[in-house]
């Protein structure tokens, strides 16, 4: 949710993080959160004769709109011109650290992320328009249970929208929902939408902006598509949201502030940032959004940040523990703020709802949500 505010002159500077070095979490020995053996990993499904997310089996780079046969299999289809920029692929692929998913002058140069591609993340469509409209995004926790902002699925006059309103689309690389290069692709409506009970959008500074989507149709395992983990340990999540570190958020969000949504997936790093430098940097307009259950990150005056359509996103923090690299859900994209006449600010922090503030609403509802999440990412 976008709102208005005053452009600021001032700068956070925080030096990169690789998600690879990331200092290990242990457990309390008191605890049963301990890394599952090898042998209790979940199968891997065998590798398809090509993959066009995988340069070893796809020779050529994916290449985005570039004629009509654009509807062919892509398995088979030899792009009419190439590029030495290769997408990135799912965990166990690691491509190489210049490699760019794409680009834009000015904002969300999503794609500059040493690392995979974020198999968790899932666009939120609404089904009012024909063909299906995507509005938000969301990140997978559970294959039949979907995280995502309860702003996305709400109107301040009639309250919550009905399940029966929208989809999701998982292992998604393009925008639209009927794209015939998402062969991948896996799909649902919606069963059910639960909010907090608290929840009132912008009438109450959208404070409580989470919400959980139940799937008609359960997601199925791919290496393309995976739930990202969730810790309620308070002392990993400090250890995690800590200036230094920064997690990754995906969408198909405007690409520039006066600019159109991407039509293919795109990613960044952004740097927590510490809530008493976002509060002390933040407009007056912008800052009543910063309510008790937010967490910021971003960047001033990069040109890295949430814009139009990226609500819902998952905000996710990498964590190594030996051989095993697992991605960890901290926040959901919320409230960024927005310059005057256009469709956000690309120069400021954003807002994040943050997890673990939600524990007993998300336990109760998803009792599991926590548990078996890392056997995904055995390799």
């Amino acid at each position: 949710m976008l709102v208005e505010e005053t452009p600021k002159t001032t700068t956070t500077k925080v030096p990169p993080f690789n998600p690879y070095k990331a200092p290990k979490y242990l457990p309390p020995e008191n605890t049963t959160s301990v890394p599952p053996s090898p042998a209790m990993a979940v199968p891997v499904p065998s590798e398809p004769e090509c993959d066009p997310l995988d340069p070893k089996t796809y020779p050529y780079p994916l290449v985005i709109g570039i004629d009509e046969r654009a509807a062919q299999d892509p398995c088979t289809y030899v792009p009419v011109r190439t590029t030495t920029k290769k997408p990135f692929v799912g965990p166990g692929y690691l491509p190489p650290v210049a490699a760019r998913v794409g680009r834009s002058p000015k904002t969300l140069r999503l794609g500059d992320v040493e690392g995979a591609r974020p198999v968790w993340h899932v666009g939120l469509y609404t089904k009012t328009t024909a063909p299906y409209k995507q509005i938000c995004g969301g990140s997978i926790v559970r294959m039949d249970v979907v995280i995502t902002a309860a702003h996305c699925v709400w109107n301040d006059d009639t309250l919550l929208e009905p399940a029966e309103n929208y989809a999701v689309g998982g292992n998604k690389i393009y925008r639209p929902w009927t794209e015939p290069h998402d062969k991948r692709a896996q799909q649902s409506d919606i069963r059910e939408i639960i909010v907090p009970p608290r929840y009132r959008g912008g009438k109450t500074s959208f404070q409580d902006d989470i919400a959980i989507l139940r799937l008609v149709t359960p997601f199925s395992y791919a290496r393309g598509l995976r739930p990202v983990c969730v810790s309620f340990d308070d002392d990993f999540d400090a250890e995690q949201l800590s200036e230094g570190n920064s997690g990754t958020v995906a969408g198909w969000g405007y690409t520039d502030d006066i600019g159109s949504p991407t039509q293919f997936l795109l990613w960044l790093e952004l740097p927590y940032v510490d809530i008493e430098k976002c509060i002390a940097g933040a407009d007056d307009a912008f800052l009543k959004y910063i309510t008790s259950d937010k967490i910021c990150a971003g960047e001033n005056h990069t040109g890295k940040a949430l814009c139009k359509g990226d609500s819902g996103g998952g905000l996710v923090f990498w964590h190594s523990e030996g051989d095993l690299v697992t991605p960890y859900l901290r926040g959901v994209a919320s409230a960024s703020a927005r310059a005057d006449n256009k469709e956000c600010n690309v120069n400021v922090v954003g807002g994040f709802t943050q997890v673990t503030a939600h524990r007993r609403f998300l336990q109760q509802h998803v009792p599991d949500i926590d548990q078996n999440c890392r056997y995904h990412y055995f390799n």
